[in-house]
């Protein structure tokens, strides 16, 4: 529905105006905008600079655009919210900044002697699969998942290691530490978090983004969905896989 690109445009009042219209879709078309404006918290101005940031002439054709997907998915499915969360990062993967991106951090991981994976939690499950599906393409890498790692005093080569930082809210303050660390050894820091207004994704080199609805549960444990995640690791792998080949031929 919306590119890569608009999404990344969005500042963060306006990234909670796109993150309520994609996991609310059935509840906006029957919305009028000062309902959806109370709803979110935000200003009805607000609601009309997104619409214009993604290209759409005001909230009635935001509205039109929602009922039309809708109807050519009228099964709904268990857990709608995921699922519509997640064909939303897919329509977006298509996008051109979105291709560039990943090539980039591909550039860096085949250009780089060490990858550390770091991650806390779940990022840290995520983070062991990354480091892994790497090595099985002849590429150097380690996992930190504990968060109380004494700081390194000396990195060899920093010009050629790279830190992958994983983090949902790009927020947490173990993966922000570690990535200041590694800035000021000179190592690279590639970054992929939920959003690209988080501060983890400010300082890395490189950050991607997948900026999907995010879920808070109980004891605000985070519980937004990681298919996106997984799906740009393979990307990243892939795309590794061939620069690979063409730098091995």
């Amino acid at each position: 529905m919306f590119t890569y690109d608009q999404i990344q445009s969005l500042n963060p009042l306006e990234l909670s105006v796109y993150e309520y219209v994609i996991s609310h879709k059935q509840d906006v078309v029957s919305m009028t905008i000062r309902q959806l404006a109370k709803e979110i918290h935000v200003s009805t101005s607000t609601i009309l600079r997104f619409c214009t940031k993604v290209d759409l002439e005001g909230f009635s054709e935001l509205k039109f655009l929602l009922k039309r997907e809708l109807k050519d998915n009228r099964t709904e499915m268990p857990g709608t919210s995921v699922i519509d969360s997640v064909d939303e990062f897919f329509n977006r993967v298509n996008d051109e900044k979105f291709t560039r991106v990943i090539n980039k951090a591909a550039e860096l991981i085949v250009h780089s002697e060490l990858i550390v994976f770091f991650g806390v939690s779940t990022s840290g499950y995520f983070a062991q699969y990354g480091a892994r599906i790497l090595a099985n393409l002849g590429l150097f890498t380690l996992v930190i998942t504990d968060p109380f790692q004494p700081r390194p005093d000396k990195i060899i080569d920093p010009e050629h290691v790279l830190l992958v930082d994983l983090s949902v809210s790009g927020e947490t303050e173990q993966g922000l530490r570690l990535a200041q660390i590694y800035h000021e050894k000179k190592a690279k820091v590639l970054s992929i978090t939920n959003s690209s207004l988080s501060t983890l994704a400010k300082i890395s080199d490189v950050n991607i983004s997948y900026n999907v609805h995010e879920v808070v549960g109980d004891n605000f444990i985070n519980l937004t969905t990681q298919v996106p995640l997984v799906f740009i690791l393979e990307l990243i792998m892939n795309k590794s896989q061939s620069l690979l080949t063409d730098i091995r031929n």
